[in-house]
C-alpha cells in the first residue's frame, strides 16, 4: 500500500529543525516515503539513510520547479524562510498541502497574497 504513496517533501530537513522533523515522522509513520531536500546533499543522504524510506534530494529555491521537474508529492513542508515562495507555489501547482515553519506573522503577507490568488489550488499552513 505505501509503495503507492508519493513522497513528502522536507525543505531544509536535514538541518537543525528539520533533522527532528524527520525522525518524528519516521517513528510516526515507518513507512512512509520521504525525499530530504536541503543545499548539502551529504547530509541530507547521511539522514536519510539513517531515517529509512527517505532520499536525499537537492532543492534550488531559485526555480520555480525546485529543481525537482515535474516530480509528483504527497505534500511540501518548508523547514526554513523561502522569500521566493517557490515552495509554496510549487505545492500549489501541484495541488499539494503545503506547511511552512519557518515565517513570522509579520513576514507573512507575501504567502497570503500567494493563497489568495489561487485558495482552491492546496491548503496553505503557517505554524508559529
Amino acid at each position: 500500500m505505501t509503495r503507492d504513496l508519493h513522497p513528502v517533501l522536507l525543505i531544509g530537513g536535514a538541518g537543525v529543525v528539520g533533522s527532528h522533523t524527520t525522525r518524528t515522522l519516521r517513528r510516526l509513520q515507518p513507512e512512509l516515503p520521504l525525499w530530504i531536500g536541503g543545499r548539502d546533499l551529504g547530509k541530507a543522504e547521511a539522514l536519510a539513510r539513517q531515517a529509512g524510506a527517505a532520499t536525499a534530494v537537492r532543492v534550488d529555491l531559485t526555480r520555480a520547479d525546485l529543481g525537482l521537474g515535474p516530480a509528483p508529492v504527497a505534500a511540501v513542508v518548508c523547514l526554513l524562510k523561502d522569500d521566493s515562495l517557490n515552495a509554496l507555489r510549487f505545492a500549489q501547482q501541484r495541488g499539494v498541502p503545503c506547511i511552512l515553519f519557518s515565517n513570522w506573522q509579520f513576514e507573512i503577507a507575501p504567502e497570503i497574497a500567494q493563497y489568495m490568488q489561487r485558495p482552491a489550488a492546496a491548503p496553505v499552513i503557517e505554524q508559529r
